[in-house]
C-alpha cells in the first residue's frame, strides 16, 4: 500500500509504503537496499506507464522488531466514539501524559498522528509545569 504525502505536505515529494503480514516480516530480514529494491519493484508494477526514479533518501522501519510497538497499530472498536480517543489522551493529574498514534483523533494509525500527539503532550507538560 502506498500513500502520497502531497496533501498534508505539498511539494514534499514524500511517499509512504506499507507492508504487512508475512511479507513485512520477510522484508524486515533484508538489508535496507534490498527492501528499497523490492518496494520500488512493487511501485513500478503498480504504475507501469510512469517513469519512476529511485528515491534520493529513504527510511525503513522494522516495527515487528521494535520492543515498544511489536508491529502494532491501535484499532478502536467499531462504533466507538471519538471521545474514547480523547479519554485515552487525557493526562492523569499533572504528572502522567500520553502521546502516540492511538491518542490522535485526526490521524490515528499514522506517524504524523504520533508526532502531532507528541507535540500536544509536550504543550500539556509545559502548561502544567511552567518555568
Amino acid at each position: 500500500s502506498f500513500a502520497s504525502m502531497e496533501t498534508p505536505h505539498p511539494g514534499s515529494n514524500q511517499l509512504i509504503a506499507w507492508q504487512w503480514g508475512t511479507r513485512a516480516r520477510s522484508l524486515e530480514t533484508l538489508s535496507d537496499s534490498r527492501v528499497l529494491a523490492a518496494v520500488m519493484t512493487d511501485l513500478r508494477a503498480t504504475f507501469p506507464s510512469q517513469s519512476l526514479p529511485d528515491p534520493t533518501r529513504f527510511h525503513i522501519t522494522r516495527w515487528s522488531r521494535d520492543p515498544f510497538a511489536i508491529g502494532a497499530y491501535s484499532y478502536p472498536v467499531t462504533g466507538s466514539p471519538r471521545t474514547d480517543i480523547a479519554r485515552l489522551a487525557a493526562p492523569v493529574g499533572d504528572r502522567l501524559f500520553f502521546a502516540g498514534e492511538a491518542t490522535s483523533a485526526d490521524y490515528p494509525g499514522t506517524v504524523h498522528g504520533a508526532w502531532l500527539s507528541g507535540e500536544r503532550a509536550a504543550s500539556e507538560i509545559a502548561a502544567a509545569h511552567p518555568s
